[in-house]
């Protein structure tokens, strides 16, 4: 219901709190207008909701008391009432702030009874028909008649933007607030905003909007979804091989030592949902070893070796070795049996000395020329 005109000082007029609008734009040439001929065009209010302090509370559970109405229980619930003496502006907002600089003192308005919800959805639907908003405020305008129930072909019919438009806007609305403004302000393209939307690690869309060149920023993208796509995979991956309780090898080396071999045709890339882990039923019984990589996952199992049988070469070999080293044994005994048949006080010829070091070695030499005559025959 509307109500007639009134004229409203402006110290009783504030601009809405949720008006999707955030720059005002130029101002000039409308304040020239308005200092020219005035207002030609009537101001949209409704009563301002104001918050309850302490006071103000007592004061309404006192009246509630006597008195139990509706809008005293919504008062106390809410804690909110309508201030019958301040204004928000629904329709004017920049008529309202060039009045004021070009001195108006009061402002021709009508004053609306609208709900909460139907307050937005007017100025959205104002403000979204508008050619000057921003990307940012566009995204955020339409993010805000999404929540207040609005689906996408009512936005459409309001604004005259396409469904395609809209998702995209919606896209932008989901990535951080501060940094997305800012890059809006500094003239990035919708379409990388949209393909920065893409990625669903928040701490990762505000490194790529603040963090990153324009020169690098589509290749930083893509960098950034391939990143997404592996983790992704990895964390699907992961769940399987947690529940099929397979065990990580303990170091890289292993996978080319001799005690695993792999599975052939079980490799899962990690750049591929597509790619999935199979793992043959041959093997679902036995223990399965798993590793990861930068872009695949591989699988192996404890290597199986059968036992060497040893050749009639290789035990004649192995038995010639055996006598050389009784035969060592033996000379060793008596060696030492024949240097303590001598004193400490007994001297020995330097010619017994040589005598001695000869039958030594010379033994020594035979036993090895014994143990190794057989290799080649």
């Amino acid at each position: 219901m509307m109500n007639d005109v009134q004229l409203i000082p402006v110290e009783q007029l504030m601009h809405h709190p949720d008006n999707p609008r955030l720059d005002l734009g130029d101002l000039e040439e409308l304040t020239a207008s308005i200092r020219a001929n005035g207002i030609l065009q009537n101001l949209t209010v409704v009563h301002a909701i104001r918050k309850m302090d302490e006071t103000e509370r007592e004061k309404c559970e006192e009246l509630y008391a006597q008195v139990q109405t509706a809008e005293l229980r919504q008062r106390l619930e809410t804690g909110e009432y309508e201030d019958p003496n301040m204004y928000w502006v629904v329709i004017g907002n920049r008529r309202f702030e060039a009045a004021q600089m070009a001195g108006m003192t009061e402002l021709p308005c009508v004053i609306a009874e609208m709900n909460r919800h139907d307050q937005l959805a007017t100025m959205l639907q104002e403000n979204m028909q508008r050619q000057d908003l921003t990307v940012y405020e566009q995204a955020k305008g339409i993010q805000m008649m999404m929540d207040l129930g609005f689906d996408k072909d009512e936005i459409s019919e309001k604004t005259g933007f396409s469904r395609s438009t809209i998702e995209r806007r919606l896209a932008v609305a989901s990535l951080p607030d501060k940094e997305t403004k800012e890059a809006v302000e500094c003239g990035w393209d919708l379409t990388d905003l949209v393909e920065i939307s893409k990625i669903d690690d928040e701490k990762k869309q505000k490194e790529l909007l603040t963090d990153t060149s324009p020169g690098n920023l589509k290749q930083a993208i893509e960098v950034a979804k391939k990143d997404q796509i592996r983790n992704r995979n990895k964390k699907r991956i992961m769940a399987e091989i947690e529940k099929l309780k397979m065990k990580a090898l303990q170091k890289d080396s292993d996978r080319w030592s001799s005690k695993y071999d792999e599975i052939r045709g079980t490799r899962v890339r990690l750049d591929d949902d597509l790619s999935e882990l199979r793992i043959p039923d041959e093997y679902k019984d036995k223990t399965i070893y798993y590793w990861i990589g930068w872009s695949e996952i591989e699988f192996y199992v404890a290597a199986k070796r059968e036992k060497h049988v040893k050749s009639e070469a290789e035990i004649a070999f192995e038995k010639r070795q055996h006598d050389a080293k009784e035969l060592n044994d033996r000379m060793r005994e008596r060696r030492i049996a024949f240097v303590n048949t001598f004193t400490p006080t007994k001297k020995l010829t330097a010619q017994l000395q040589e005598n001695m070091l000869e039958w030594v070695f010379g033994w020594r030499r035979r036993i090895f020329l014994l143990s190794n005559s057989g290799e080649n025959g």
